[in-house]
């Protein structure tokens, strides 16, 4: 299209209704020049008349103030000005006036983790104003309590801010949330409460293990004479099995006597009823031919008292009940235990599995750092190493669990038996399907089927029934006994003397 040739004329109206018109926008001026002169004057002409005049539109003029207008409104709608702080809704942030402390601005959840922190109903106890102040980097304690106090919450409030409320949180949200957050803090404290026990006891053993079996275990390894049994040559078994002795609670220095005063336990009772005992279950289990290995309990209130002072480790005074004197008979008993591993040792490969009863734990402790030192380099005499109330051990399929379970109940053994074993097993090695938990203590021979392949049985005692057993109707039957299991089918027999 051939463009259009203004007269000199012509522009200078255009020019004098530009100068007149200052606050006309361009398209408006560009339709009055067009209805006025009859020609046609784009607005991007009339643009271009207005540069080169100097003149500039005024959507450029109004532009600034407008967009001004625009800015103010919408922070005017993103800022909630509160009494001592203020909330920006769009970028999350919260500023409070602490006064003399300065002001703190922080974000949304920022806020939300100090009020948590803080109170007591979130995670138990809340953290103290200075520990949230270190966290938090306030300028002093004092600050966080004012800061606090601006924003409406104690240390009993609810762990949900205000703002959350404000900003859409519903109760049932923030109940679920608290709840979550109680079950965070339970677990928090059981692993705590776990390992500051495993801390105490490591304690207590490391300082009786300096201060006592050190030297005993020196004196032990530069002087004791080697010992090496002889081996029983017997039948060979046809089919491949273990036994697990049920010997417990000999209470060996325990004195018994019945109605009439007339002695009933002593030390050459328990001695005779020990040898019977091994005599009638060696001569049972060896019709089956020799066994791969048994399994032994040593410790485990074998003997009575625990001290000089013949009380038991807790300090129960056994003086009306005991039968010599435990310095003199130290010798005895040791002598006692050994003669036992040695004649089992003679008929298959001995596994010791220490436990320490609540009569004789800290003799226990010394006796098993001996048989440690004593059986190190013998060859048909396992000591397991452990200081833990439950020992493990394994045959085939079979897993074995040990303790002398004093501090458990019967129900309570059954009610937790699997727990502690999906707890413990692993760590310990054990990768059988199925378990036998041995208890002692409890001097009554029974047996329980627990369920998905786990099984209780109580061991016996050849201990006398002493007074206060007798006051208070604990009796039970003088016996030993011992546990056949086969090394695929589990427990298949169990023989009693």
């Amino acid at each position: 299209m051939k463009k259009q040739r203004l007269s000199v004329e012509t522009l200078g109206k255009i020019g004098k209704m530009i100068t007149d018109n200052p606050e006309v926008s361009n398209q408006d001026l560009s339709k009055m020049v067009q209805d006025e002169l009859k020609i046609k004057y784009c607005v991007h002409a009339v643009r271009a008349k207005r540069n080169r005049m100097g003149q500039k539109s005024p959507e450029i003029l109004c532009a600034p103030m407008e967009k001004a207008e625009r800015v103010e409104k919408k922070l005017k709608s993103s800022f909630e000005v509160h009494d001592g702080y203020v909330y920006n809704s769009t970028t999350k942030t919260v500023i409070t006036d602490l006064g003399e402390y300065g002001s703190f601005v922080c974000s949304l959840d920022m806020h939300k983790a100090i009020q948590r922190a803080y109170v007591d109903s979130y995670e138990g106890k809340g953290d103290t104003a200075s520990q949230v102040a270190m966290r938090f980097d306030f300028t002093h304690a004092k600050a966080v309590y004012k800061y606090a106090k601006i924003h409406g919450f104690t240390k009993s409030s609810v762990p949900q801010t205000d703002l959350e409320f404000k900003e859409g949180l519903t109760p049932d949200e923030a109940v679920a949330e608290n709840v979550q957050a109680m079950k965070r803090k339970t677990y928090k404290l059981t692993e705590q409460a776990k390992w500051k026990y495993q801390q105490d006891s490591a304690e207590k053993w490391n300082n009786f293990h300096h201060s006592v079996l050190k030297s005993l275990e020196n004196h032990l390894e530069e002087y004791l004479p080697k010992h090496n049994p002889p081996v029983l040559v017997l039948t060979k078994s046809k089919q491949k099995y273990a036994v697990v002795m049920g010997i417990s609670d000999l209470h060996y220095m325990k004195f018994c006597h019945d109605h009439l005063g007339k002695p009933t336990y002593n030390r050459e009772i328990a001695i005779k009823r020990l040898q019977e005992a091994l005599t009638t279950m060696i001569g049972q289990i060896t019709r089956h031919g020799v066994p791969e290995t048994i399994f032994l309990p040593v410790g485990s209130d074998n003997l009575h008292v625990d001290n000089a002072q013949h009380t038991t480790t807790k300090f129960t005074n056994q003086v009306g009940a005991t039968d010599g004197h435990w310095a003199l008979e130290l010798k005895n008993y040791v002598s006692l235990t050994l003669n036992m591993i040695d004649m089992l040792s003679q008929v298959a490969p001995l596994v010791l599995i220490p436990t320490a009863g609540n009569h004789d734990k800290s003799t226990s402790f010394m006796l098993n750092a001996y048989l440690s030192i004593h059986y190190a380099t013998s060859k048909r005499v396992k000591f397991t190493e452990c200081y833990d109330s439950r020992v493990y051990a394994q045959y085939g399929n079979q897993g074995f669990i040990f303790g002398h379970f004093e501090d458990m109940s019967e129900k309570k053994i059954q009610s937790n038996a699997h727990k502690f074993i999906m707890a413990e097993a692993k760590d310990r090695g054990i990768t059988a399907d199925r378990f036998s938990i041995f208890s002692q203590h409890l001097h009554t021979d029974s047996f329980k089927a627990l369920g998905g392949g786990v099984q209780h049985y109580i061991l016996p005692s050849l201990s006398g029934t002493d007074q206060w057993h007798r006051d208070n109707a604990y009796i039970g039957q003088s016996e030993a006994s011992c546990y056949i299991f086969d090394k695929e089918k589990g427990k298949t027999a169990i023989f009693y003397a």
